[in-house]
């Protein structure tokens, strides 16, 4: 598919009640399901690390190295599988082609598996030399071994649930991923504390909720599917199959290039993690991926605004409709910008604040590394469907082209800062290596549709800094209230809120497509108000 221009944008609320609505009040519906999910993972990660930091820096960096290492490896082992089955499926399920759907999962849920196999045996015979070698504490090889046992689980599952979104039930991935995984993952870790086992067993409650979610994820397929599914009844003849071979390079084409994408991005995940780590202490690793998380939050409005974005694109352009893609484009950018505008602002607002009341006060000094990793994060938010337009088009070459620029812009600038300037060189090269991403996918996928038209960026930034504005100029006006107490945090918070919705409306920065998504969000959590 080759991007022809558009011309002048189309709003989706002056067209006829058609496809375009229906896919923004699916997309809103799943995003208010997938934001409670997100929102619930979240608060259920923080306390798991919470407690964990509290136990001292050496034990939190452990953590930290521990799951980069996870990290780097789950997303070799998965192949970038789940993101063919986002592919192929909405196409095949289009034609009411139910065996060859299961087929299609079948053989990348299979795949999935075998790589996470060959990928546990690497990990638990190299732990000892990434731990010494690399990280200069053999402490970490047991949590490497223990969460390797997870990698055939946490792949397969994953398979499965990306199929069940595929076929237009995100609701079961929310359900096993976000609420069910996570809750026994830190049910069991926070047992594993309690007990006095460590950091090895927090790996080990986390490798059987791996175990556990993947059982889950077969359960729900079958429903999604509407169509008996088992494992044991899958997987054999899916390898014995004679077009298992032609069909497995089919989705290998596809995903394997995503996979490659997928690992480079977790160097820019994880590269300044890792150079502190060969630069400076564990400790430095504990204190930088305290402000890491807090600014990662940044990552729940995309994720889950996109959580049933790449599905409906796909269909949407299989079929021609270009015109409604970019308008199912443009109002979901503008809602992410909405939501994490304001969220990054508050951040710089009160980094220390924030810092102190989740980790400790002995985490407050990364408040400058919280503010530039919250900037490049909001940056990369933004312009992050842009990958799914791309996905769309399949274009997934592009990805490693990108990843690996970006990747590479990491590394050389957190090895050139961080032995100079600390964990704060480390965030700069983080927000330099985001900031490029974000440029060159924006690109690729203005290219491919001709053009993305005026999110209307401008106005919801303008919005922000203003709000910002206000907020700042009440705290230094010392203004007290009846008591002898200066104005507090809260209420300098509840200023900048109440400034920015109004300076929202003022700007007229909420347009008619915009209301389709938040209205339909509304409902969907329970909220009978529309605007």
């Amino acid at each position: 598919m080759k991007g022809k221009s558009l011309g002048k944008p189309v709003s989706i609320a002056d067209s006829p009640p058609g496809e375009s609505v229906v896919a923004l009040k699916f997309l809103a519906r799943s995003a208010g399901l997938a934001f409670a999910g997100i929102a619930f993972s979240k608060i259920l990660a923080f306390a798991l690390r919470s407690i964990i930091a509290r136990a001292g820096r050496d034990d939190y960096g452990l953590y930290s190295l521990g799951f980069t290492v996870f990290d780097i490896a789950s997303t070799i082992a998965m192949l970038g599988l789940s993101f063919a089955v986002l592919r192929f499926v909405p196409e095949e399920a289009s034609r009411n082609r139910r065996e060859e759907t299961a087929a299609t999962v079948t053989r990348a849920s299979a795949l999935a598996f075998a790589a996470g196999v060959a990928m546990a045996a690497v990990l638990f015979l190299s732990a000892d030399l990434i731990a010494t070698a690399f990280f200069h504490d053999g402490r970490l090889a047991a949590v490497i071994r223990i969460l390797a046992l997870g990698l055939p689980f946490y792949g397969s599952g994953g398979v499965l649930l990306s199929a069940c979104r595929a076929l237009r039930k995100p609701k079961y991935e929310v359900y096993a991923k976000y609420f069910a995984e996570n809750a026994f993952k830190v049910s069991l870790a926070f047992a594993a504390v309690a007990l006095g086992t460590g950091v090895g067993g927090v790996a080990v409650g986390i490798t059987i909720s791996f175990l556990l979610s993947a059982v889950l994820a077969v359960r729900y397929f079958s429903k999604a599917l509407q169509a008996p599914f088992s494992i044991g009844d899958a997987f054999v003849p899916a390898f014995k199959s004679r077009d298992f071979a032609t069909e497995s390079r089919k989705l290998l084409g596809y995903s394997v290039p995503i996979m490659v994408s997928n690992f480079l991005n977790i160097i820019l995940l994880w590269a300044d993690i890792i150079v502190i780590g060969l630069f400076l202490t564990v400790g430095n690793v504990g204190l930088y991926n305290s402000a890491l998380p807090i600014a990662m939050l940044l990552t729940i409005a995309p994720t889950a605004l996109e959580f049933a974005f790449k599905p409906v694109i796909v269909d949407l352009l299989y079929r021609g409709k270009k015109e409604e893609a970019l308008g199912v484009y443009r109002s979901l950018a503008k809602w992410i910008a909405i939501i994490n505008v304001p969220a990054m602002l508050l951040l710089a607002l009160f980094p220390t604040q924030v810092l102190s009341l989740l980790f400790g006060r002995d985490y407050a000094g990364a408040w400058d590394a919280l503010i530039v990793l919250s900037f490049g994060f909001l940056i990369q938010s933004v312009f992050i469907l842009g990958d799914g337009i791309i996905g769309a088009f399949d274009r997934t070459r592009f990805f490693v082209l990108n990843s690996l620029l970006s990747g590479l812009t990491v590394i050389a600038l957190a090895v050139l800062l961080v032995p100079r300037a600390g964990i704060i060189g480390a965030a700069v090269a983080s927000m330099a290596g985001r900031l490029l991403y974000a440029v060159l996918s924006s690109r690729k996928a203005a290219s491919l549709l001709g053009g993305l038209g005026n999110a209307g960026f401008a106005k919801v930034a303008a919005a922000g800094l203003v709000a910002a504005a206000i907020a700042k100029l009440v705290s230094f006006a010392q203004i007290r209230p009846a008591g002898p107490l200066p104005l507090s945090e809260l209420a300098m918070l509840c200023a900048f809120g109440l400034s920015y919705a109004a300076m929202l409306f003022a700007l007229n920065a909420i347009s008619r497509d915009d209301k389709i998504v938040l209205n339909a969000g509304l409902r969907k959590i329970g909220v009978r108000y529309s605007l």
